[in-house]
């Protein structure tokens, strides 16, 4: 009987010491979304993916990056790859912008005037036709985020550099979505 009531007592005292009881339990705590967008093929607009089969992947470990890629399986040829990095730093993400807005051919590709995709803090682009085949490149910032888009077409609409702006408008503002 007396260890019963020293438990009773013990379990009284927790109770009143707030250990498992009460109303204030702390901050609730909020689940931490992935670093990477689990399906970046998901957060692409609708409008711009119809008629287009989309394959992505995606990898938390390191500096988190996921791939889209898109292709026409029937109609005019459309290919995409967008592709979206987030790094530790603002520094490094424009150290790696720019390295993408260098990559891109300015022989083959010239640069728009004008150009910019809404939601990004920095964009370069590229756009060409030869011979029936309309080429895009864009890369933009946002922060530590860095998305690029590749798209090439011939005969489709929108047009590539259409195309490729409105892939990273869009997956940028899914993003802020949380979606």
């Amino acid at each position: 009987m007396a260890a019963r009531s020293t438990l009773v007592g013990l379990v009284a005292l927790l109770l009143l010491a707030g250990c498992g009881g009460g109303d204030d339990d702390g901050p609730a705590l909020e689940a931490v979304p992935p670093a990477a967008p689990a399906d970046l093929c998901a957060l692409v607009p609708a409008s711009v993916s119809r008629g287009l089969e989309a394959s992505g992947s995606s990898d938390d470990s390191g500096d988190p990056r996921a791939v889209c890629a898109l292709g026409s399986t029937s109609g005019p040829e459309v290919r995409a790859v967008v592709t979206w990095l987030q790094l530790e730093d603002q520094g490094p993400a424009t150290t790696v912008w720019t390295s993408q807005c260098d990559a891109i051919d300015r022989t083959r590709l010239a640069e728009p005037r004008g150009f910019e995709v809404a939601g990004a803090d920095a964009t370069c682009a590229g756009a060409a036709t030869r011979q029936g085949t309309d080429t895009a490149s864009v890369a933009v910032q946002r922060g530590r985020e860095v998305l690029t888009a590749r798209v090439q077409g011939s005969g489709g609409e929108p047009a590539a550099l259409d195309r490729a702006g409105a892939l990273l408008a869009g997956v940028l503002d899914e993003l802020d979505t949380g979606r």
